[in-house]
């Protein structure tokens, strides 16, 4: 049964690298079925539904592009994550720049590369 991720990733800079993921979940071979979970409106009740569809699903997969330690809201969406003790999967999103890891990131937290190879070992446990 393919793992539920939720993605995180910069609304503003970063859509690409988010349909390129989910895109990836219609393999056949796929570990996983991803679901776009930034909240993009602002709403007195936002972190309650943060943290509901955090606990809803397996893993979160923050997608770190070239700007994301400036991405605020994903701050505090991994911050609810991590509230949540949520399994938390960082991702450089672009092969040729260096995607950058969120400040409130652990220091051991390590962003990998985002190949098909890496999702299906660290999501589906091998591949």
């Amino acid at each position: 049964m393919p793992k539920r991720v939720f993605v995180r990733f910069d609304s503003d800079k970063d859509k690409l690298l988010k349909g390129f993921l989910i895109r990836k979940a219609a393999n056949a071979d796929s570990p996983f079925e991803g679901d776009d979970c930034s909240i993009k409106e602002a709403s007195p009740a936002w972190k309650i539904r943060a943290h509901a569809r955090t606990r809803a699903g397996d893993t979160v997969i923050v997608l770190c592009g070239e700007y994301m330690d400036q991405a605020v809201d994903v701050a505090s969406e991994l911050a609810i994550a991590q509230q949540e003790a949520a399994d938390c999967l960082l991702l450089n999103g672009y092969h040729e720049r260096t995607g950058k890891k969120l400040t409130i990131a652990k220091s051991a937290d390590k962003v990998y590369e985002q190949t098909w190879r890496n999702l299906k070992s660290l999501i589906g446990g091998g591949g």
